[in-house]
């Protein structure tokens, strides 16, 4: 019964899949004559560069505008912290140590097509649901290498050489998602996006949709509002852990659960407004144990 649902989802999305899949090959074959470095450079370009910039742009608007009417800023959660976003040095370094990353991206999009294990991948758009297979499989990944390398780096050793630098930024923006040491960036973004996609023998159309729907995700979860809602959960979660630097390791919580390092976070006035409903003014936060 269920392999014949399964067949039956297929063969309605078959004809979209089928001319996806046409003018991918069509696109592929005359931008950039087959070569899959080409293309790859020139996606990193447009979901990494253009994507992040314009995201950015947006919330670091929506920013401005909180700073300026107090009607605004009450849903920010921690309004206090918020001037502090726009001091020109600081934003200019912010803009400065992203840049470096995506820069970074590149040399590891270059390198990759040197590996050729590393860029394996299948010939065909995904089914519909394959499609949703391989997103899902690749949510549980992503959550798993996060947390795991995330909770690492809170080790002494490790915060105080490589993630000490995320952390300067106490009330994230959506930029800071790439204000991190370049370590950090291969560790815990570049490597957990990519396991997922390259474990399944993704579809290049896949892999890339995977990687900017990461990106917007990681960015909304940086932006330090309330009422953002996204797939892995709403930012006050992740805000959270750069409040008090403790718990809240991973993305949506599903392993933090297991690992019961959400506790301080269930105790806490975060979690009073983690569920609050639209429309309601957010309890306020402002003292260093978040409660």
């Amino acid at each position: 019964m269920l392999l014949q649902a399964i067949d039956n989802i297929d063969h309605i999305f078959e004809p979209y899949r089928k001319s996806i899949e046409n003018s991918y090959d069509d696109w592929f074959r005359k931008r950039f004559e087959n070569d899959p470095l080409k293309r790859d450079l020139y996606l990193t370009f447009m979901s990494l560069f253009v994507v992040h910039w314009i995201v950015g742009a947006i919330f670091t608007m929506a920013d401005y505008c909180a700073l300026k009417w107090p009607s605004i800023r009450r849903y920010k959660i921690q309004p206090k912290e918020l001037e502090k976003s726009f001091n020109l040095e600081r934003f200019m370094n912010l803009a400065t140590m992203a840049t470096v990353n995506l820069f970074f991206c590149f040399m590891i999009t270059t390198f990759i097509h040197f590996i050729p294990s590393l860029h394996r991948s299948a010939t065909n758009v995904p089914t519909f649901t394959r499609f949703i297979f391989e997103f899902i499989i690749s949510i549980i990944v992503v959550e798993a290498g996060f947390y795991y390398v995330h909770r690492g780096l809170h080790y002494p050793s490790f915060y105080k050489h490589v993630h000490k630098f995320h952390h300067e930024w106490q009330a994230p923006i959506s930029l800071t998602i790439l204000y991190v040491h370049p370590i950090e960036h291969f560790l815990v973004n570049v490597i957990p996006i990519l396991a997922g996609p390259w474990i399944l023998g993704s579809h290049p159309s896949f892999t890339w949709f995977w990687i900017v729907f990461s990106l917007v995700v990681g960015m909304s979860n940086h932006s330090g509002w309330y009422y953002i809602v996204n797939l892995l959960g709403p930012p006050l979660f992740h805000d959270f852990h750069h409040h008090l630097f403790i718990g809240n390791y991973g993305l949506m919580g599903l392993f933090d659960r297991i690992h019961r390092t959400d506790l301080y976070f269930r105790q806490s006035r975060y979690f009073q407004n983690y569920r609050i409903i639209l429309g309601m003014v957010p309890k306020e936060i402002d003292d260093k144990k978040g409660d």
